[in-house]
């Protein structure tokens, strides 16, 4: 009886094929993976945006008015263009700007918790929504930093460029802690409305 059966060579052959098979696979899944985690954190990103005009509604129009609020802070904000507000051509100066944190739009109500889970794992996201004065109303922007994953800098203000896109670590996130310094903008800690 005659065997035949496979020769060293050609196992390793094989084992070799479906390596490479499985490495070009598993790359593909760890960018579909990443790409889906980028764009749920532009979504959530999207989310604090568009709470800006029921804030503005709501504070703007009806809210207190005293020292400190809303209403007083908007006010007082120089008018830029949409263009500066939006980041394009002259730099941002961002002290042209209120900002409310997430804890503050929770407090009020707008949110249900203070914090965003990090749809990449590994702790919360940081962010506020920034209100603009511009010559053609309020303009709203969301600012999310979620480390190793996603930067309202590195994304929104800079699409074509959005380098370096796995760069985005505690470092980088470092100045969404620092918006209390008067560079970052006006800080608005509470709102009239409160749906609690």
């Amino acid at each position: 009886m005659n065997k035949k059966g496979f020769t060293l060579i050609e196992l390793l052959a094989v084992i070799v094929v479906l390596g490479i098979i499985m490495t070009i696979v598993g790359v593909n899944v760890m960018n579909s993976r990443k790409k889906a985690n980028i764009n749920e954190a532009i979504l959530l990103e999207n989310s604090i945006e568009e709470l800006g005009p029921n804030i503005y509604s709501y504070e703007y129009l009806s809210g207190d008015r005293g020292e400190g609020t809303f209403y007083t802070e908007y006010q007082n904000l120089p008018t830029v263009t949409m263009d500066q507000a939006e980041g394009k051509g002259q730099a941002t100066q961002t002290n042209n700007s209120l900002i409310i944190k997430l804890s503050t739009l929770k407090d009020a109500g707008y949110l249900n918790s203070s914090s965003i889970e990090n749809p990449a794992g590994g702790g919360d996201c940081l962010g506020f929504l920034r209100v603009y004065k511009t010559t053609e109303g309020p303009y709203f922007e969301g600012n999310l930093c979620c480390s190793r994953l996603y930067s309202t800098n590195m994304y929104k203000r800079n699409p074509d460029n959005p380098a370096p896109k796995d760069n985005v670590d505690g470092a980088n996130c470092a100045w969404y802690n620092k918006t209390e310094s008067s560079s970052a903008g006006k800080i608005i800690d509470s709102l009239s409305n409160n749906f609690n």
